[in-house]
């Protein structure tokens, strides 16, 4: 390893300091701002060297996958960081730094789980229906440009209530594990659906509409309105 890579290294470890708790190191309080900027200053000179320490700089990609997965979208998270991490690894397999495996799992994972998730654009809106019980009560619904009005959550369950034009759909969401909100429900518009079984996990489902992103048990239309106002 020649003196650039062993200082790219020094910052990433630095980034892992900040970033993770330490073993046995007692009290540990997490600083966002030294932890990035050390993280993204080995991840620049990294990428500018042509020839590449592969498993410092999987490491180094694998660690931007996980601080980016929520700032960037699954499309940049896959090409940009977790593929070319997931391809040195392998080739650092076959060299004698060898990661450990509990690393290559952890990487193969997300990797699965982000090429999988991709791959569910593609899927036909019939089969994004299947996911959802009642769906046959939505008849003509349209998703896309309808607008959140309505949500509210506990611990156990969801609901979420969306209109496009005059009709309003309330889908009921159960045994939730995750509930992700990334915008002013009053300003947004829907663009798009997904709904899936998540990777490795037939029961448990994924319905992502851009900015409520909800993680449940069973997902159904609890009722089906027709009003007299339009979406304005």
């Amino acid at each position: 390893m020649n003196e650039k890579w062993k200082a790219i290294q020094e910052d990433y470890e630095k980034a892992r300091f900040y970033l993770y708790p330490q073993k046995g190191k007692g009290y540990w309080a997490r600083n966002d701002q030294k932890g990035h900027y050390y993280m993204w200053k080995a991840y620049h000179f990294a990428c500018e060297e042509e020839q590449k320490e592969d498993l410092v700089y999987a490491r180094i990609l694998s660690l931007m996958a996980r601080e980016s997965r929520i700032r960037e979208s699954d499309y940049d998270c896959y090409h940009r960081y977790i593929k070319p991490a997931k391809e040195a690894y392998d080739r650092s397999v076959e060299s004698d730094k060898k990661p450990s495996d509990r690393e290559i799992e952890r990487c193969n994972n997300y990797y699965n789980d982000l090429k999988y998730r991709l791959e569910q654009h593609k899927v036909p809106y019939e089969d994004i229906l299947k996911c959802i019980s009642g769906s046959e009560k939505l008849d003509d619904f349209e998703f896309h440009d309808s607008k959140p009005v309505w949500f509210e959550h506990t611990e156990e369950h969801a609901r979420l209530k969306l209109r496009n034009y005059d009709t309003e759909v309330t889908f009921l969401f159960e045994e939730l594990y995750d509930v992700s909100i990334n915008t002013d429900p009053m300003t947004d518009w829907v663009y798009d659906i997904e709904c899936y079984p998540l990777y490795g996990c037939d029961d448990r489902f994924c319905f992502d509409i851009g900015f409520y992103t909800i993680v449940c048990s069973k997902i159904s239309v609890e009722s089906v309105v027709t009003t007299n106002e339009n979406v304005e």
